[in-house]
């Protein structure tokens, strides 16, 4: 059996019948919502913050700066995706259009590039394709499939879990953000509740590792 033939068994490929013009169409998609989710997240970053609506710009600024929200939308449209092919072409230009508005809104508006962040995320968007690739799997079937889910679920919860005694209210409700992420995908993922119940601990593994080996300073430290 080859990988091709193994990657089929955990989870079968779409018929890849589409078009040239209709894969730049379906490419487009995230593209585009990449875009509007980088201006969005600049957005409430600039505007003024005062009184009721002041606070609530407040938790959606914190919430968007944060990576658990981005990891939430790439899995989606990575497990989502028709081919890991594709998964891994979308969540790609997701990330790069979320960039290119982002950082573009910055320098028009503000004449400032945060050249350091600009390059921890340009990494970041650079090697979305290989995890996006896994994810595709986690709609699959077995124990394989399983595990892919479990990664970004995993992933959310380190993010997450400190929600449960922080005192900071925007950092509280950011972070219970990640937790409600964490919980979406465990419904949005596995395609039966068999595949969740063998998915659950594969994330409390991944947590635990995640924790224990301190990836998030170590991946994401800084931004």
């Amino acid at each position: 059996m080859n990988a091709t033939d193994l990657m089929n068994h955990v989870r079968m490929r779409a018929n890849n019948d589409l078009s040239v013009r209709q894969k730049i169409c379906h490419a487009l998609l995230p593209l585009a919502l990449g875009l509007i989710t980088g201006f969005l997240a600049k957005l409430v970053e600039a505007v003024p913050h005062f009184g009721l609506s002041g606070d609530l710009l407040n938790l959606l600024s914190g919430i968007s700066t944060d990576i658990g929200p981005w990891v939430l939308l790439a899995a989606i449209i990575a497990a989502f995706s028709r081919t890991p092919e594709a998964a891994a072409l979308h969540v790609f230009v997701f990330f790069a259009g979320m960039l290119f508005t982002y950082y573009l809104y910055s320098t028009l508006l503000f004449h400032f590039f945060p050249r350091y962040y600009f390059l921890r995320w340009g990494i970041i968007a650079l090697v979305s394709p290989v995890p996006a690739f896994i994810v595709w799997f986690s709609r699959g079937k077995g124990w394989v499939a399983s595990f892919c889910a479990a990664l970004p679920v995993g992933l959310l919860i380190t993010l997450g879990y400190r929600f449960l005694y922080t005192h900071s209210l925007v950092k509280d409700l950011t972070r219970g953000f990640d937790l409600f992420s964490a919980v979406l995908l465990i419904i949005l993922l596995p395609r039966s509740n068999s595949q969740r119940l063998r998915m659950i601990p594969l994330a409390i593994i991944v947590f635990l590792i995640i924790e224990k080996l301190n990836i998030i300073s170590l991946l994401f430290g800084g931004l």
